[in-house]
Formats: C-alpha cells, sequence, structure tokens
C-alpha cells in the first residue's frame, strides 16, 4: 500500500507551493495582527521569544522536503518566516538563503554517501548555487519589501505553473 502523502505526487506539491504562495500574499496583515496581539500581550520587539516551537517543526519539515524535491522551499520558507517571525523581508530572505545552503549540504552528504555521483554535474550545480546565492542577497536586499515579496510571488506562481503542466 502506497503512502498517504507520496511527495513525488504534483498534486501535493501544487497545494504546498500554492499555500506558500498565498502566505506570502497575506503576511503583511498576518504580521501586523500578529504584532497587535504581541503589543496587547505586552511583548515587545524582536527577541529570542519569536522563535516559538512550532516555527522549528515547520522549519524542520521544510528542510526534509527541501532536502528531497527543493521545487519552491524558498517559497515555503519565507511564508512561514514571514508569518511567524516580527523581521524584515530582507532579514527573512538571508535567514532562509542560509537555511536553504545547510539543507543542500545535508541532503548533498547523504546522497553522496547512498547514491551514485556524477562530479562534474555536482561542479556546476555548486557555482551556480553559490553564484545564485550572492547575487540573489545583493538583489534582496536592494529590493524594497514589496518588490521582494513580488519576485517571491512570481517564482512561486512559476513553481505553480511547472507543477500543473507536468
Amino acid at each position: 500500500m502506497a503512502h498517504p502523502l507520496n511527495f513525488e505526487d504534483p498534486s501535493i506539491l501544487r497545494v504546498l507551493v500554492g499555500l506558500a504562495v498565498a502566505l506570502v500574499i497575506v503576511q503583511p496583515r498576518i504580521s501586523r495582527w500578529i504584532a497587535k496581539r504581541r503589543e496587547a500581550d505586552g511583548v515587545e520587539g524582536t527577541d529570542h521569544h519569536s522563535i516559538t516551537p512550532l516555527l522549528l517543526i515547520f522549519t524542520f519539515l521544510i528542510g526534509i522536503y527541501g532536502g528531497c524535491f527543493t521545487a519552491a522551499q524558498g517559497v515555503l520558507m519565507m511564508a512561514v518566516m514571514g508569518v511567524m517571525l516580527p523581521e524584515p523581508l530582507q532579514r527573512l530572505n538571508g535567514t532562509r538563503n542560509v537555511l536553504s545552503a545547510l539543507v543542500n549540504v545535508v541532503a548533498g552528504t547523504v546522497f553522496a554517501l547512498i547514491a551514485p555521483i556524477n562530479w562534474p554535474v555536482v561542479a556546476l550545480l555548486a557555482v551556480g548555487s553559490n553564484l545564485g546565492g550572492q547575487l540573489g542577497a545583493q538583489v534582496g536586499l536592494k529590493l524594497k519589501p514589496a518588490a521582494l515579496r513580488g519576485v517571491i510571488v512570481m517564482v512561486g506562481v512559476g513553481a505553480m505553473v511547472q507543477l500543473v503542466t507536468k
């Protein structure tokens, strides 16, 4: 009997990516609501109390997903962190870059230990990932939050289109 959560099924990926895109779109409203709740509860500013067990669980699950598939992993991370952390979008983007790199290093190590490796492809991916990460970080820091959010939504919609046309 097949496992009920078959992550190779494009329909599950469509739902995950669609949910992430929706969260990125509504994140400013949710963040304002959370800030008002925090203020009403007497919690001010950004502190270590922002990192909740739920955030850690979601981040861990996205990391597992990203280690296997990577499709829209960044959009999922930005959606979860944007909703759950009171940080500027540019800072969250930097955090996402670091978390994505960690996921890729762990996944790459595991795959290197259990699967045959095509080293020229690995080299190309490593160079491309590093260049893309550097360029993306520089561009992300220069963009206004609304523009960065627009880019994230466009990437998510692009991933959805790719998944729908598969």
